[in-house]
C-alpha cells in the first residue's frame, strides 16, 4: 500500500499444525488479512556496501576473519523493521483478531545461507513497545564470536556491540527456555532484557545434525513486556551434544 511502511496480505491456504507435546502434525486450512505497518525506518544493508558499513554494523568494526566468515555463511546483506500488525487469522474455524500489542519484525536476506557453516547462532528479534525494539545475532566462527545488531529507542537507531546472554534450559539441557540478555549499544547502554521463552519448535538435539530452534518469546525489560523471538542453532556431534557449549 505504502513501499517501504505498510503492506496488506491476505491469504487462504491449508496449514501444517504441531502438537509440540506429543510430536504429532496434522493439517487445517488458514486465512489470514492482515496489515503491517512500520514502526521504525529499515535497518540493515543489502550486502552491496563494504563489510561493516551496513546500520546494524558496530561502528568500529573492521573487516576480520569472523566478520568474513559470518558473511559467507548467512549471506551477504540483511535487514530488518519493526512495525504493527493489525487484521485477522482464521484457523481450524478459529478467528485471531490482533490487537494493539502485535508487534512484530519484518526482515530480509541476500545471498545463499549455509546452515551448517556456524559453529552456532543466537538471534533475538525484541519488540518491547511501540518505541523501542531491538533485533541482531551472535554468531560463532572459526575466528571468533561476531556480535551484530541494533536497537530503536529514544526515536534514533544505534548499533549494537554485544550481545551477553545466559540461557536456562529445559530438562533436555538443549532447548531454551529462559534467556537472560544485556544488549550493550555502541554508546555503551546495557538493555537488560529476559525472555521467557513461550513454546519452541522443533526443541531439542538431533545426532550430526544442524538444528534451529525457533522460540517464541515474551521479553521484559524495564517493567514492560512484548514480544519476539529468541532463536538457537546448535550443530550436534554424533552423541547429540552440541559442539558449542549452551551459555
Amino acid at each position: 500500500l505504502e513501499r517501504g511502511r505498510r503492506w496488506q496480505i491476505e491469504a487462504q491456504a491449508e496449514a501444517r499444525l504441531f502438537d509440540l507435546a506429543r510430536r504429532h502434525e496434522t493439517s487445517a486450512p488458514i486465512g489470514l488479512d492482515v496489515a503491517f505497518e512500520a514502526l521504525i525506518p529499515m535497518i540493515g544493508h543489502d550486502g552491496e556496501r563494504p563489510a561493516g558499513a551496513g546500520p546494524s554494523a558496530p561502528a568500529d568494526e573492521v573487516d576480520g576473519s569472523a566478520s568474513a566468515s559470518a558473511r559467507r555463511a548467512t549471506g551477504k546483506g540483511h535487514f530488518e523493521q519493526a512495525g504493527r500488525w493489525t487484521g485477522a487469522i482464521v484457523c481450524g474455524g478459529e478467528r485471531f483478531v490482533l490487537g494493539a500489542r502485535a508487534l512484530g519484525n519484518r526482515d530480509k536476506s541476500w545471498g545463499p545461507r549455509r546452515w551448517d557453516a556456524p559453529k552456532m547462532w543466537r538471534w533475538f528479534s525484541i519488540n518491547v513497545a511501540d518505541d523501542y525494539h531491538l533485533g541482531g545475532i551472535r554468531i560463532g566462527t572459526d575466528g571468533g564470536d561476531l556480535h551484530r545488531g541494533w536497537v530503536w529507542r529514544d526515536g534514533e537507531h544505534t548499533s549494537l556491540a554485544e550481545w551477553r546472554l545466559r540461557t536456562e534450559t529445559a530438562g533436555d539441557g538443549i532447548t531454551q527456555k529462559t534467556c537472560h540478555v544485556t544488549a550493550v549499544d555502541k554508546r555503551g547502554r546495557e538493555h537488560v532484557l529476559r525472555g521467557d521463552v513461550m513454546r519452541v519448535f522443533p526443541g531439542g538435539a538431533r545426532p550430526d545434525e544442524t538444528v534451529v530452534n525457533e522460540g517464541l518469546t515474551a521479553w521484559t525489560c524495564d517493567g514492560v513486556t512484548g514480544y519476539g523471538i529468541a532463536e538457537y542453532l546448535h550443530q550436534f556431534d554424533a552423541q547429540s551434544r552440541p559442539l558449542v557449549p549452551i551459555e
